[in-house]
């Protein structure tokens, strides 16, 4: 699906919307109170996760697949240190899992 220049120029153009910013609307804005809280988030956003470059691929493949996982890598002292798309491929679903 993707090889066809239409469809690949159609994803392309969908992610770009998604993602667009400008020095006067930023790509993420965080608006919280608590100022402790908007660090950490802005920290979580920007160094972490650097949703300045990834989010366009990241948006980019939801297009494409319709899903998007992102697997969080947890440290317990320091918190999300780092994270990796999961393929839609390995994803399964499973129902009715008892407790």
């Amino acid at each position: 699906m993707e090889y066809t220049p239409e469809i690949a120029s159609a994803l392309d153009i969908y992610a770009d919307e998604m993602t667009t910013s400008t020095s006067l609307q930023p790509l993420l804005t965080i608006d919280c109170p608590n100022g402790e809280i908007k660090d950490v988030l802005s920290t979580l956003f920007h160094n972490v996760l650097n949703v300045e470059f990834n989010l366009f691929g990241w948006c980019r493949t939801m297009c494409k697949y319709g899903d998007f996982f992102l697997f969080n890598d947890v440290d317990p002292q320091y918190g999300i240190v780092n994270a990796y798309p999961i393929p839609i491929s390995e994803m399964e679903r499973e129902e009715r899992m008892s407790a």
